[in-house]
């Protein structure tokens, strides 16, 4: 398994047909009263809709979620518990199965009336418990979704949403690539989604190819992860942050739908099939109102033999491995038949290996990060491993600390990160389970992301300046400093 780099969206369009294989099931599991009043003012029609739901895992059958509710604000204070900013657009209490949306196909969620405004924030009510991810063979398979029941996501509203009298058609555009890690032998949900107006975007949308065979003839590449980002080309990709993401269908076409009109950099990646192809950036591509921009690539060759490439799990926990894998080429760049690889840690508090050969386990020791080194002759590759906290199971005492990790970072404006919290109890071992409230000295230079709720949360800079972060949990606090820089 892999990380997932494929969007899954969700539009409000002025649409009118539920799409084929969207399945609801039940009725609400709460009053239509558990949501706030709609506020006094012209109302327009307005539909919630699914669409474009993509996911790249071919031994995934089927994502399901449960939608209890979504909801719209004209302010942008989306920590806080005031009901009375939120105005309820739909109250499906129904579950939908992702995989069923492709390729810009909508289905219907729900309608309702919104009070004409310019909305600042975009509210979603999902139920977890009622939430599944299922394989091929009919299991489900291990996702840690952080918040068990209701979970409250808040998206991120690029440009204020102006909904005029006679209703709207905004894009919650959920993308799959941050809100679907594959950790250490499960999903983690970590959901990351932004809101647009549907009638201000455009499109960027192509094919991506590669080489098998040096020479050779570009060929489609499936399941290429496609990055739409912007950012200053001249300052390099550590000033870029991600919009949106993509991913190849089988005959090597993407599109990635709804941005805002402007100048966007795309990077395609190639998949470990087309080992010869290396990742192309793209600057400068336009995006108009209505229009779909065209980017047809040929990646770069990217891989002259002979060489090593080591491939693998990047994270792992306390008392857990991380498995990795070493592939060797010769001159002519085909692959080495059972290679001599020897591996080593450079932190041996953090990880060990042992043994050697083209596949090696990494044991987590303690928290921390050390590059596993790979070598074959006079030939080397290194993977950056990070271990984190065992928090599958707890005690059950009082909490006595919380420690945000990482205490201090940088960040750049309009960029984004995370922070995660730790939970112990008097001895020093794990609590798992506990509520956790965060909060921010200054709202005006960061903002949290969706996600915020669990142990995790995500940040984006909003202008330059320093920032504190504080975890509550039973009375006890930590707190972290974010700088955001230029």
């Amino acid at each position: 398994m892999t990380t997932i780099t494929r969007s899954i969206r969700w539009a409000v369009l002025a649409a009118a047909t539920l799409a084929a294989g969207a399945c609801g099931d039940g009725q609400p599991t709460e009053p239509a009263d558990r949501f706030p009043d709609d506020t006094t003012g012209q109302v327009g029609l307005t539909r919630v809709y699914l669409t474009d739901a993509p996911f790249p895992f071919e031994s995934v059958a089927s994502v399901n979620v449960y939608i209890v509710g979504i909801l719209a604000s004209t302010t942008t204070d989306t920590a806080g518990p005031n009901d009375q900013d939120w105005v309820t657009i739909a109250t499906p209490a129904r579950r939908f199965n992702l995989l069923d949306l492709q390729n810009g196909t909508t289905a219907l969620v729900g309608a309702g009336d919104l009070p004409a405004g310019l909305y600042k924030a975009i509210r979603m009510i999902v139920n977890t418990d009622s939430s599944s991810v299922i394989y091929n063979d009919g299991s489900a398979a291990p996702v840690n979704w952080q918040v068990a029941g209701e979970q409250v996501l808040n998206a991120f509203v690029e440009a204020p949403l102006d909904v005029p009298e006679d209703g709207a058609d905004i894009i919650i555009d959920f993308d799959g690539g941050r809100s679907f890690l594959w950790l250490n032998n499960q999903f983690v949900f970590i959901p990351w989604f932004r809101a647009v107006n549907e009638a201000a975007t455009g499109s960027i949308a192509g094919r991506v190819q590669g080489l098998l065979t040096v020479p050779g003839t570009p060929e489609p590449i499936p399941n290429a992860s496609v990055a739409v980002m912007q950012g200053d080309t001249a300052l390099g990709s550590d000033s870029w942050w991600v919009v949106a993401t993509g991913r190849t269908d089988e005959g090597g076409l993407f599109a990635v739908h709804f941005l805002l009109p402007g100048a966007y950099i795309v990077q395609a990646n190639p998949t470990a099939e087309f080992p010869l192809a290396a990742a192309g950036v793209y600057g400068g591509i336009p995006v108009s109102v209505g229009q779909t921009t065209s980017l047809d690539v040929v990646l770069p060759t990217g891989l002259v033999g002979p060489a090593i490439v080591v491939s693998g799990d990047v994270y792992a926990v306390v008392g857990d491995s991380a498995i990795l894998h070493a592939t060797v080429y010769d001159a002519s760049n085909d692959t080495v038949v059972n290679p001599s690889v020897v591996w080593a840690s450079r932190d041996p508090a953090v990880l060990t290996v042992n043994g050697s050969g083209w596949t090696v386990s990494a044991w987590a020791q303690a928290e921390g990060t050390s590059w596993i080194v790979a070598t074959s002759g006079s030939l080397a590759d290194s993977a950056l491993v990070t271990v984190l906290a065992d928090t599958s199971s707890g005690g059950s005492g009082p909490v006595a600390t919380v420690t945000i990790s990482p205490a201090a970072q940088t960040i750049a404006v309009g960029d984004s990160s995370g922070v995660s919290v730790t939970v112990r109890d008097s001895l020093g071992g794990i609590l798992a389970g506990r509520a956790i409230a965060w909060s921010l000295s200054d709202s005006t230079l960061i903002e949290f992301g969706v996600g915020f709720s669990g142990t995790f949360a995500l940040i984006r800079g909003l202008v330059p300046g320093t920032v504190i972060i504080t975890a509550l949990s039973e009375g006890k606090s930590g707190t972290a400093t974010v700088t955001v820089t230029q």
